[in-house]
């Protein structure tokens, strides 16, 4: 008990260190309206910047917060309105004892969008975020106007029932992992484990210190919730749909056909030299293509899913 609690201050006292120290391209998104929505009696906090017609969701991965997007923030919101949300316990939202289930946080993207006034929106997701925008526009589709993954992490089970129980057993071991006494200090291996060699260890610090200020019982929910093969099936999204991601050698053979079949329109954008939190490493690149896709006649044009 005694090591978690040295573990757990360290980690703040690196994080202290690192917001203070960071240089000034690496600062914090700049001041938005912030604000609190409700879900089931729980708050999620949310930002709100700039004005327009179309509307931008900006939701964060696995034990992250809505800073991760701070180099896409002001450049999206000049000529649109961007939502950044942090997803119900992570950030300054709500942590409950409970089970951090898909629904659950798809939900807490629902109580957000409903409390800004906002009818429907181009959904930006990174990670298991992508997950999570996935089953928004799915269950919700006149909410959701396009979909744009950022290196997402998305699942499709075999087709095969040979193959499907050694995907769910993979899955289930996967999670595993995190579950134990030790779950949490295998977080600091594991998104080293995403990154690149070109990484800079700066971001590479801030990115795992400020995970681990997420509550640990929330990370370890979420992820156990996430790898549930009830979450994962191989129904179409016909929308408007943009897949930024980093080559990796997990991806599959043909991961962009392999992609196709969950997203039928889809448009796809490859960024090298970069980890998985791309947007942190490459903001310049990544805001460009959002904002290509976005100003598209399909999406400008287009209306939300039916």
């Amino acid at each position: 008990m005694r090591r978690g609690k040295v573990f757990l201050g360290v980690c703040w006292a690196l994080a202290f260190l690192l917001l203070v120290l960071l240089p000034p391209a690496m600062a914090l998104a700049g001041p938005g309206q912030g604000a609190y929505a409700e879900l089931d009696g729980h708050k999620i906090h949310y930002i709100s910047q700039g004005r327009g017609e179309s509307v931008l969701v900006l939701i964060h991965g696995w034990i992250c917060d809505l800073e991760y997007w701070r180099g896409q923030i002001p450049v999206l919101a000049k000529n649109r309105r961007v939502i950044a949300l942090d997803l119900i316990g992570h950030g300054k939202s709500d942590a409950p004892h409970l089970a951090y289930t898909q629904e659950l946080l798809a939900r807490s993207v629902l109580a957000v969008m409903d409390q800004a006034g906002v009818g429907d929106a181009v959904l930006v997701g990174h990670s298991m975020g992508a997950a999570v925008a996935r089953r928004v526009a799915l269950e919700h589709p006149g909410r959701v106007r396009a979909l744009i993954s950022t290196d997402g992490a998305l699942e499709m089970p075999p087709r095969d029932p040979k193959d499907y129980e050694p995907w769910r057993r993979g899955m289930a071991a996967f999670a595993a992992q995190f579950q134990g006494p030790d779950g949490q200090q295998k977080v600091g291996p594991f998104f080293d484990s995403m990154q690149d060699k070109s990484t800079p260890a700066a971001l590479r610090q801030w990115v795992k210190v400020r995970a681990l200020a997420t509550p640990w019982h929330v990370g370890r929910s979420a992820m156990e919730e996430f790898v549930k093969p009830d979450n994962w099936d191989r129904r179409p999204l016909r929308l408007p749909v943009l897949a930024i991601y980093v080559p990796n050698p997990d991806l599959p053979p043909d991961f962009e056909g392999w992609l196709r079949v969950l997203f039928p329109d889809l448009r796809c954008r490859r960024i090298n030299g970069a980890g998985h939190f791309v947007m942190l490493e490459k903001p310049k690149q990544v805001s460009a293509l959002i904002l290509d896709f976005v100003d598209s006649p399909a999406v400008r044009q287009g209306k939300a899913g039916k």
